[in-house]
């Protein structure tokens, strides 16, 4: 048969079909595995040590570091412990001695944690070299209580909580490839995991699991630039149950460590959440290519008698939150109050406002709405009023698509 336009279209078309057909039959295979694994997860007792740096790409050229050691025994028993959590940047913990320590002082100090951090010393000893400075200068660091900050940063068990619980929305919006092969992590076989999105504007991850008991032993978050946002590393883990319990007794001592608590969520209906909320929802009519409301949580605060509504829309991966509440802000609304002065938050102990110092705030005008936006590291935070209904947007989009979300919002 000769040739033909007709005919090679016809042939392309049919090479194109069977091409997608393959790749979707292969994803469909990685996502079984992704999922098993993940399943594995959850039923694992272990110990890991794991170190965190996250890029911050909203306030500057910034970077978080942290080492936590979390246990985990199932059902129910997990446990945390924060080793370090210096931030470099105006929230430095050490800033927190700025009356006590001159400029050269906390200058050289921090130039040597970064220098420390760059020769992969451990955490551990970067925390002792920084007690040991303070002490040096007249500074006593032991009767400080520490504190867990709360944030949105992954850890193995968030992490394959997340991919598990929105997999098959994920397959959508996400290749998922197994990778041929992966490297030994903290002395573990691994499978890598590459998911790649199918629309511009989203993040490529990349995940090792331990290769029987599906462990997120190493986590990458890479921007559309090409940016690393997120890379968490294990450097040690074992799946000894005695070592799982004499962990856990350790930390159920240490005043300083955490309990890791899941609890579950109450989720209702469109038609329940209307009732619940006593008016008509205010919901965007439009939403990025992929994502779709995957939930709908009701609220309850103290000192308040109304209900607070947590919309949550998700592409399998990022998630972007509207929060509806009548009445007077409070709860979810009470918690981004406007930044004190300088002044104001260094009479507080003489500790300056960590939360507030990491935070850039301003006012913008969509339409006829006044919104005040703030920007949080890897966030952004969008609050107005409508029809006396307080609103909030939360999420980690570009800023074009969040306007976009806030002008397709409206109460008519």
């Amino acid at each position: 048969m000769p040739k033909t336009t007709k005919n090679y279209n016809y042939r392309k078309i049919l090479e194109v079909a069977l091409i997608l057909c393959v790749c979707n039959f292969a994803n469909a295979g990685d996502q079984k595995m992704l999922k098993q694994l993940l399943d594995n997860h959850a039923k694992a007792s272990y110990v890991v040590r794991q170190v965190l740096i996250g890029w911050d790409t909203i306030l500057g050229n910034s970077y978080l570091v942290r080492e936590e050691v979390i246990v985990q025994k199932p059902p129910s028993e997990s446990r945390r412990r924060l080793i370090l959590y210096p931030l470099m940047s105006r929230g430095d913990p050490i800033n927190r001695y700025e009356q006590s320590l001159t400029a050269e002082q906390q200058t050289s100090i921090r130039n040597k944690v970064i220098e420390m951090l760059e020769s992969g010393v451990s955490s551990w000893e970067i925390e002792s070299y920084v007690n040991s400075s303070l002490e040096k200068y007249g500074i006593d660091r032991s009767t400080e209580r520490r504190r867990f900050v709360r944030d949105n940063l992954p850890r193995p068990k968030r992490i394959s909580r997340l991919l598990k619980e929105n997999i098959d929305i994920l397959g959508r919006n996400y290749e998922i490839q197994k990778g041929d092969s992966a490297d030994k992590i903290a002395g573990y076989e691994t499978v890598l995991f590459s998911i790649e999105p199918n629309f511009e504007d989203r993040p490529t991850l990349r995940v090792w699991l331990e290769k029987e008991n599906g462990i997120p032993l190493r986590f990458e978050r890479i921007n559309k630039y090409g940016q690393m946002q997120y890379l968490l590393v294990s450097t040690q883990i074992s799946f000894d149950l005695n070592e799982v319990d004499r962990t856990l007794g350790k930390l159920a001592k240490d005043e300083t460590s955490n309990v890791l608590k899941g609890k579950a969520r109450q989720t209702l209906s469109l038609p329940e959440a209307e009732k619940a909320f006593g008016q008509k929802l205010i919901l965007p009519n439009y939403l990025p290519a992929g994502f779709e409301l995957h939930q709908i949580e009701p609220i309850k605060f103290p000192q308040t008698t109304t209900t607070t509504l947590h919309f949550r829309y998700t592409d399998g991966f990022l998630t972007f939150s509207l929060f509806e509440a009548t009445g007077q802000k409070s709860g979810i609304f009470s918690r981004f109050r406007p930044r004190r002065s300088k002044r104001s938050r260094r009479n507080n102990n003489g500790r300056g406002n960590d939360r507030g110092s990491n935070r850039k705030e301003g006012k913008i005008e969509i339409g006829e709405k006044s919104i005040r936006v703030m920007r949080l590291r890897h966030a952004q935070v969008y609050s107005w009023i409508e029809n006396d209904v307080n609103l909030r947007l939360i999420g980690d989009l570009s800023r074009s698509e969040m306007i976009r979300i806030i002008e397709s919002i409206s109460s008519n």
